[in-house]
Formats: C-alpha cells, sequence, structure tokens
C-alpha cells in the first residue's frame, strides 16, 4: 500500500490531472501528503470528477497542452517536481477515429515532449509513464493474458498511439536514463472503474451488464450497426511482475470495484455530496 511517509511533502507533477484518472490520482496522492502540481487542459465532459470533487482546491493546476513544449517545460522547471506521473492524453478509441492526427499528435509528440523535458529538471527522480494496455498486437481472441514482453502493435489510431508512445519511453529510458539518477518506469493500465468517469465509450460491456444487474435493469441494444469503428474486444493482461516485483496486490474484487462504482453514481444521482464522498471512498480503500 503507498506509504504517507514516503509520499508526505512530496512534490508531485500530474500531467493531465484534469482527467478521470489524473483527478482520483490528485486526490489520493494528497491525501497521503504530496504537494500536486496539475498541468493539463481543461475538464474534457461535462459533468466531470475534477470540478464535481473539486479537486482544483487540493493541488496547483496550470492550464497547458503537452504539444506546447514551452510551456509545459517552463511549467516544470518553475516547481522543480520530485515525481513526474505522465497522463495526459486523447484517450478515447472512436474519437482516434475521427481525429488521428491529433491523437499521434497528443499521445506520441506529446510523450516526448514530456520525457524530453523532464530530462532537464535535476529535481525529478522518477517517472511514471502511464499508457495502455491497448499498446499490444491483439487479434481479439482473448487466449492470452499479456506481459510486458508481449509484441506492441495497434489495429485503431489509438491503440497504435500508445504502442508508439511505449517505443518513446524505451527509447529515453535506454538513451537518457539508463545511468541517469532519474529513473523512468512505463505503466500499461487496463480498463479502469470507478465514479465521476463520463468520457463516452468507456466502460467495457462486461461493467455495463453488472452495473444494470445491480440497478435491475434491462439491457437494450439500439440500432446495432456492422459500421461501428473497430475496438479490440477482449484485452487481458497478466500481473505477475508487478506482483513479484513491487510486492503489488489488487485491493477490491471485480464485483467490489463494480459495488463501489455504482455506489458513486447512486450517490451523486440522489445529490448528496459527492466530493466527500469521493474522498471517504479513497479514505476506505487506503484502511483495506
Amino acid at each position: 500500500m503507498a506509504s504517507s511517509s514516503f509520499w508526505n511533502k512530496k512534490k508531485v507533477f500530474i500531467t493531465g490531472h484534469t482527467g478521470f484518472k489524473g483527478s482520483w490520482l490528485t486526490l489520493f496522492l494528497t491525501s497521503l501528503g504530496a504537494e500536486v502540481v496539475g498541468f493539463s487542459s481543461h475538464p474534457p465532459s461535462i459533468p466531470n470528477l475534477f470540478e464535481q470533487g473539486n479537486v482544483a482546491k487540493e493541488c496547483i493546476t496550470i492550464h497547458g497542452n503537452i504539444t506546447d513544449y514551452d510551456s509545459l517545460f517552463h511549467a516544470l522547471k518553475q516547481h522543480n517536481p520530485d515525481i513526474l506521473f505522465h497522463l495526459a492524453a486523447q484517450p478515447i478509441v472512436t474519437n482516434s477515429y475521427k481525429n488521428p492526427i491529433e491523437t499521434f499528435k497528443t499521445n506520441v509528440l506529446g510523450t516526448v515532449h514530456v520525457l524530453e523535458a523532464a530530462k532537464h529538471i535535476d529535481s525529478i527522480r522518477g517517472i511514471i509513464n502511464v499508457t495502455s494496455d491497448k499498446c499490444y498486437e491483439n487479434d481479439g481472441s482473448g487466449n492470452q493474458a499479456f506481459v510486458e514482453s508481449d509484441r506492441l502493435g495497434g489495429f485503431d489510431p489509438y491503440s497504435a498511439s500508445k504502442a508508439c508512445a511505449e517505443l518513446v519511453a524505451t527509447s529515453y529510458q535506454k538513451s537518457f536514463f539508463r545511468t541517469n539518477t532519474q529513473k523512468l518506469a512505463s505503466v500499461r493500465a487496463g480498463n479502469v472503474i470507478g465514479g465521476g468517469d463520463w468520457a463516452e465509450d468507456r466502460l467495457f460491456p462486461d461493467v455495463i451488464q453488472s452495473i444494470i444487474k445491480l440497478w435491475n435493469k434491462q439491457l437494450t441494444i439500439i440500432s446495432p450497426s456492422t459500421n461501428t469503428p473497430y475496438e479490440s474486444p477482449v484485452l487481458t493482461l497478466d500481473s505477475t511482475k508487478a506482483v513479484n516485483k513491487l510486492g503489488w496486490t489488487p485491493k477490491l474484487s471485480t464485483d467490489h470495484s463494480i459495488a463501489w462504482t455504482v455506489d458513486w453514481y447512486k450517490k451523486y444521482a440522489s445529490g448528496e455530496n459527492i466530493e466527500s464522498f469521493t474522498r471517504q471512498q479513497i479514505d476506505a480503500f487506503k484502511n483495506l
């Protein structure tokens, strides 16, 4: 479990802190005593967790875009963080079909900008590059749980951009961070659920089925189309390396994660103080 003794007073810089994952990460780290500076565009949806959870009061927010190297470098130089989390991205598969240039520019060139800027900030000791399980070459069969050494690839522009971002991170790690005091790690996140995710096309089908079951509703498929942009139907990750090397273990089962997520949205829909409830869930998670 993350330790307050480690994170207390640590200066943490997060790109993409106004997004769903970034907002939860900001709240979690500040609950451990970290001092967070966030660099991000404005929240990606209305409503959004950043505003509903009043995340802004917990951190310093700098509005910017990782495709603008100069503004990113200036922000890092101004605040001299100890640790950098890179989460900023164009995160939606279907949007990558509509805007492939912007997707590759943000997810690939943006990652280059973040790592290049971090290379010149001596205070930074750790860099965590967050990508996606979609970075792997996937035949969609579901016969394989991907491990870190599996082949990278990508059918759709989003997946390909994340595979490219992994290559960028590997290049920087081997070229610049191998003998440096700065350390770089890449984290390939699977599908993430939780309260406050209003992005389109985000939740995968079995989660939706489970939520509907909990709410005792019936699922009706409206206007299925064979022209729907391709997405990998099955994505499974093998977390053995994280368990063995980092001592990581999951704190919540899938069923409990779904129940917590449903509970969050029920509280939001009923008009309860969602800022307070979000922090209650973080405290409950820390005590597991």
